[in-house]
């Protein structure tokens, strides 16, 4: 625990947590609660493409007189350590051996995956948590399905889930699933009966939330396009990322595949060995179906979700409330094929390759924690941003005269002031086109001269660039530095008689 905890502070050293356009909106919202003025942005208008938990614990550090960057940053820090100490307690019920419990326990406490996104202001600082409480709480569901506390305590981490990531939802589902299971054998009726009034009840503080965000939004989950990539291109991505975990990113990408695709084979003979079983399923390995289940449930939803409507690719953020799952599972199943293998020789072996692979794992998360303390955690907390020299100039700029952008949340965290997206060609990761250009070209030709800010490198290549911009207005370079250029914007042509 302390030297994961470590990790993430030693990585938020030079220029503090990370910050991605994600945790600006989240840093706005939780101040605009600490104001009293709901859950906002800087601008004023309802929050809706994100749930409000994260964002309502970050307030309360403001309202004791924290800044939310620092309440983020002390906040990665509780949680990693949180979500260390339910690791253990997921592998101290399924995994006999201490050895490989402490081993297990220190893949996920120095894990290059956790401080990838403990290193940054996001959500899942409290959401994986959550999730593996309701794990903990599903298995002894399983044992006890009509305990009272055990089903209140089910619905209440699904809507803590659920206020802190639209995801949550598919806490409905494992839980469910997990008591019609648990239930079975009392009648189908009685599971079937059971399993839809505890979802009734799960369900409720979430629908309560989607009629708040199609009040102030139009969506219960906030308006967002059809997504640009298919469902291939998703599992190409979770395999992606899978692959990384097994084999670490300090291997070329085909090497990756390849263990990553005999690790899939010699899973798939396990699965059909015990499926061929004709004796009962062992108690050990009934334990484990919350756990799996959560994995199956989560990945599936994500990948179906990815498919439909568009967010930011599928990459170790979207994948991680399964990590601490894979490892548990991982660690529970190598324990199960150890002891199954005769000779001590072998046992030894196998066991000292899988050190190996631990230390290969613990390189890695030092080799990280290092470069962000050298670099910055990423996002805007990096060097390309602290030390922007065109910042300074937006911040010398009339913001009265209209002004574009293509990273306006660049400008919200380190100015504090609000400036417009410039147009897109189509909505974010998706093919769905835009107007943005025809109505950035009529307000500049009947609202008169405008002002861009470019900043390079350019990250977001579904806007128009300043070469595509200049076919339809004039840009005229008013500073130029080796991050960024500021364009006074100029119409082609006198306004239009359709301006009145």
């Amino acid at each position: 625990m302390i030297a994961g905890a470590a990790g993430v502070v030693v990585a938020t050293t030079r220029y503090g947590i990370g910050l991605t356009p994600d945790s600006v909106t989240y840093l706005s919202g939780a101040r605009s609660l600490a104001d009293g003025d709901g859950y906002t942005d800087l601008a004023g208008d309802a929050i809706g493409l994100f749930p409000p938990g994260y964002s309502a614990v970050l307030s309360i550090g403001e309202r004791l007189g924290i800044d939310a960057v620092d309440a983020a940053r002390g906040l990665s820090v509780i949680t990693l350590v949180l979500t260390i100490a339910l690791a253990y307690a997921l592998l101290r019920h399924h995994v006999r051996s201490p050895g490989l419990q402490l081993g297990a326990t220190a893949l996920v406490g120095c894990s290059a995956v956790l401080l990838e996104i403990y290193s940054k202001a996001l959500s899942e600082h409290l959401f994986v948590p959550v999730l593996l409480a309701f794990a903990l709480v599903c298995e002894e569901l399983v044992r006890h399905p009509r305990r009272p506390w055990l089903l209140t305590a089910a619905v209440v981490l699904a809507w803590a889930a659920f206020y802190l990531r639209y995801a949550g939802i598919v806490m409905l589902a494992v839980g469910a699933l997990v008591l019609l299971a648990a239930e079975w054998r009392a009648g189908w009726v009685s599971a079937v009966l059971r399993s839809f009034l505890w979802g009734i009840a799960a369900a409720s503080a979430p629908v309560v939330w989607m009629l708040r965000n199609d009040d102030a939004v139009g969506h219960p989950v906030g308006s967002r396009a059809e997504a640009a990539s298919s469902t291939t291109e998703n599992v190409k991505r979770v395999v992606n990322e899978l692959s990384q975990w097994l084999a670490t990113q300090l291997l070329p990408g085909v090497a990756r595949g390849v263990i990553l695709a005999a690790a899939a084979i010699a899973l798939a003979v396990v699965v059909v060995a015990v499926a061929r079983r004709r004796d009962p399923l062992p108690d050990d390995w009934k334990a484990m179906l919350p756990l799996a289940g959560l994995v199956v449930v989560y990945v599936g939803y994500l990948i179906a979700s990815a498919s439909i409507v568009a967010f930011a690719a599928i990459n170790t953020r979207f994948m991680l409330p399964v990590f601490v799952p894979i490892v548990v599972l991982s660690a529970w199943l190598f324990e199960r094929i150890r002891d199954r293998i005769p000779s001590a020789t072998q046992r030894r072996v196998l066991t000292a390759v899988a050190a190996a692979w631990l230390a290969v794992n613990l390189a890695w998360f030092a080799g990280r924690a290092i470069n962000s303390a050298q670099d910055g955690a990423g996002g805007y907390a990096s060097e390309r941003w602290q030390e922007s020299a065109l910042m300074q100039d937006v911040d010398d700029l009339d913001l009265a005269t209209p002004t574009f952008t293509n990273d306006p949340r660049a400008i919200e965290i380190f100015l504090d002031k609000l400036v417009e997206q410039s147009p897109q060609r189509t909505r974010f990761q998706s093919g769905q086109g835009t107007n943005d250009l025809r109505r950035f070209v009529r307000e500049v030709e009947c609202g008169g001269p405008a002002q861009l800010v470019w900043f390079l490198p350019n990250g977001r290549k579904h806007l128009y660039d300043p070469k595509e911009l200049r076919e339809h207005v004039r840009l005229k370079v008013a500073v130029k530095r080796s991050d960024g250029v500021i364009y006074d914007v100029l119409p082609t042509s006198p306004p239009s008689t359709n301006c009145g």
